[in-house]
């Protein structure tokens, strides 16, 4: 008779006192183990390893059989890693089997109900059935990273440029490994930031951007790229104003658009850049998960991903209610997973909360702030407020980045807000400072203002590209 695979792990963890490997690939009792003693078994040893008397101490047999008196120790030849492996591929099994019934008895009435259901619950179990290890040993890959390191020092291989030389200053671009999430109050121009962000990275860097939402039409968002790659006054564009010269240019831009990125990849022996559009606002059927996203990022290979909306993204667990923290929070760790996953950095809007505080200097200011703030790299708040220049007052876009790893002094930037004409630094933000920032002031929703604190710098920054 043969022993179940779970009994046989924990004899081999015991034996070997290796949970280590059974950490690193992410190995979870719940989902891959179906014995209920078992599970609580490797729950005990779990906790004594991580128990700050015994830390990383596994326990003995002994100690093991004291507490669970019907525990048998008879440790296979297999390694830990081949016995966990081997679980993953039975707990697939298991769970495609559930799924298949449970999308059975949608198939006739509801297909599309049917597919979105599949892809989400597939999502679901390859996330619980993938090794998490990724084991760099540098010593042993010396040569590798030599070369590599080498060619981001000269090329700066890898990053995406910022528009504002301030921050390409502080922190050398938008690099692979980074999430970043953007938030502010309705209508602080988060998406025409998003936009501005992905024209600078096709325009400057032939980057390959793919801009998805979940608010806005397609055509809408076009609309704003192409009147900022042209510097268009987008609302004369949407009020069809433009005269005769200024919407020929738009046209005889967009139909050479196709021809340029063609001869840019020829002439620089690289891949095409393109600005790709993508949006399923409209329906619930097979949209607005991660998995939906993955599987464009894995057709057109981006450099930059913007995700306009987040909070309107659906978790694998949770289909209606898509504002439920525990939603936002599984949309928010499933980003982070493609992030690494596919080595491209990923750029989410999303909302302040109502009774967030108008400095931007506080993490928590942002709405599901708990489901971010510990994914995200850099957070960067938008607050609208307007400056006086030549006594004529102007509106400007006031970023703070109340989180940035590895920052040094700059705590923000003072940008334009005029859509797609002007979202050119204009000052910066340092830490420590005490003085007025100038003239600028925020915007209430009420129409009054209050002055900020901080000190004005004009970037100098250089970005190579």
């Amino acid at each position: 008779m043969s022993r179940p695979l779970g009994r046989l792990l924990l004899c081999k963890v015991l034996e070997t006192t290796d949970l280590r490997t059974c950490v690193e690939l992410r190995f979870d009792p719940v989902h891959h183990l179906t014995d209920l003693e078992d599970q609580e078994i490797y729950d005990f040893i779990w906790k004594h390893y991580n128990d700050t008397a015994t830390y990383h101490q596994v326990p003995s047999v002994d100690l093991v059989k004291e507490v669970f008196p019907s525990y048998y120790h008879e440790p296979p030849d297999d390694t830990v890693a081949s016995l966990c492996v081997q679980l993953f591929r039975d707990y697939v099994q298991r769970a495609l089997d559930v799924m298949t019934l449970d999308v059975g008895d949608l198939l006739e009435t509801d297909p599309y109900a049917a597919l979105d259901l599949a892809r989400e619950q597939i999502s679901y179990i390859q996330a619980q059935s993938t090794p998490g290890a990724e084991d760099v040993d540098i010593s042993a890959n010396a040569d590798s990273y030599i070369e590599t390191l080498d060619n981001r020092q000269e090329l700066d291989v890898g990053a995406v440029p910022w528009p504002w030389p301030t921050l390409n200053e502080e922190l050398g671009g938008i690099h692979r490994g980074d999430y970043i999430s953007i938030y502010g109050r309705p209508g602080s121009m988060k998406t025409w930031l998003a936009t501005v962000i992905a024209e600078f990275a096709y325009m400057n860097a032939n980057a390959t951007v793919l801009f998805y939402s979940r608010e806005m039409a397609p055509e809408v968002l076009v609309d704003r790229a192409v009147c900022r790659m042209l510097r268009m006054d987008y609302r004369k564009f949407r009020m069809r104003q433009l005269d005769p010269i200024q919407k020929s240019q738009a046209m005889e831009f967009v139909r050479t658009m196709h021809g340029d990125e063609v001869a840019i990849a020829r002439y620089t022996g690289g891949r095409r850049k393109r600005f790709l559009v993508t949006s399923d606002y409209k329906g619930e059927g097979g949209g607005g998960t991660v998995d939906s996203l993955q599987l464009k990022i894995e057709e057109y290979e981006p450099d930059l991903v913007i995700v306009d909306g987040v909070y309107l993204m659906r978790g694998p667990l949770n289909r209606k209610d898509r504002l439920d923290w525990k939603n936002v929070y599984a949309v928010s760790q499933g980003l982070r997973a493609t992030v690494n996953k596919f080595r491209v950095p990923i750029l989410v809007t999303n909302q302040a909360k109502q009774s967030a505080a108008k400095t931007g200097g506080s993490t928590e200011e942002q709405a599901f702030a708990d489901a971010f703030n510990q994914d995200v790299d850099l957070l960067i708040r938008i607050i609208k407020a307007k400056e006086m220049v030549n006594g004529k007052a102007e509106r400007r876009l006031k970023l703070m980045f109340p989180k940035m790893r590895e920052s040094g002094l700059l705590k923000g930037l003072v940008i334009g807000a005029q859509p797609a004409l002007d979202f050119e630094e204009k000052s910066a933000i340092m830490d420590g400072a005490d003085e007025e920032l100038g003239n600028v002031v925020e915007e209430d929703t009420g129409g009054a203002y209050e002055k900020t604190r901080g000190r004005a710098r004009v970037g100098k920054g250089t970005f190579r590209k």
